[in-house]
């Protein structure tokens, strides 16, 4: 992560820069309409759990915010590794939360298909 840093500082290709940025915003975008979407669908015992990743993903999104205004200080290598592992990181949470709500394998392999 360093060395990205590093070659980000010396990186001057705002095309990039921009490019991550807006793929960034449609990785946001699509972390929120997956969860959304079939909340719809979800069970009344899942209503804190979801309500909590409302509240965890406005975070997450400001967090992913100050992410981007830094690494338009240090460059676009730094802002495609940083959002990309943030936002892997995230999803990951999100599979764990899935995994865990499961009340046996068809249930689980529904959820998997519908991700």
């Amino acid at each position: 992560a360093q060395i990205a840093i590093v070659d980000a500082e010396r990186s001057q290709d705002a095309a990039t820069l921009s490019n991550a940025v807006k793929s960034n915003e449609e990785n946001q975008q699509q972390t929120w309409d997956r969860i959304i979407g079939p909340s719809e669908n979800f069970a009344p015992d899942m209503a804190n759990d979801f309500a909590d990743f409302k509240k965890r993903y406005a975070l997450w999104k400001d967090g992913n915010k100050m992410a981007t205004d830094r690494a338009l200080q240090i460059g676009p290598q730094a802002l495609s590794f940083i959002l990309n592992a943030d936002r892997d990181a995230y999803q990951a949470y999100v599979a764990v939360l899935i995994i865990d709500r499961a009340q046996n394998d068809g249930e689980l392999k529904a959820q998997v298909e519908s991700y």
